[in-house]
């Protein structure tokens, strides 16, 4: 069983009916915020309006869009272990250079060797979720709160 090394995401805000099959809507907004902002305001009167109806395709969403290196990448500062890192994955300089030496040493008295990351996502992996604007307004507040 593969273990997901590196993952990114992306969100993307927009009505329903602007999505195409993947990616970004057709239409842009100057922000996520604005768009999320906007789009609480739109889906509440939509839904005011037509409190039976479950589906508006000017209903604004958030889609968040999961994806990762699909090649395996690795960096190895030991020659000893260099072969059990690197096996398989491309040799990547610099990627690990988002790292500090805090992280590096940390507080367990190990010894940093290298890192590995990529290879794609695990079998059965969910690739996009589907959010209201609210939701993704409330996680930034938290995060904001920070």
């Amino acid at each position: 069983m593969a273990a997901l090394k590196a993952l990114s995401v992306q969100f993307f805000c927009g009505a329903k009916k602007d999505f195409r099959l993947e990616g970004a809507p057709i239409i842009s907004h100057p922000s996520l915020k604005s768009c999320m902002d906007k789009g609480v305001e739109t889906n509440a009167a939509l839904k005011a309006a037509r409190p039976w109806k479950q589906y508006f395709q000017d209903e604004v969403v958030v889609v968040a869009a999961f994806g990762t290196l699909e090649q395996a990448q690795c960096v190895s500062n030991n020659n000893a272990t260099e072969q059990l890192i690197c096996s398989g994955a491309k040799k990547t300089l610099f990627l690990d250079s988002h790292l500090g030496v805090p992280e590096k040493t940390g507080s367990t008295g190990g010894e940093y060797r290298g890192m590995r990351t990529g290879a794609g996502l695990p079998a059965g992996t969910v690739k996009e979720v589907i959010l209201k604007p609210e939701d993704g307004l409330q996680a930034l507040s938290l995060l904001m709160r920070r």
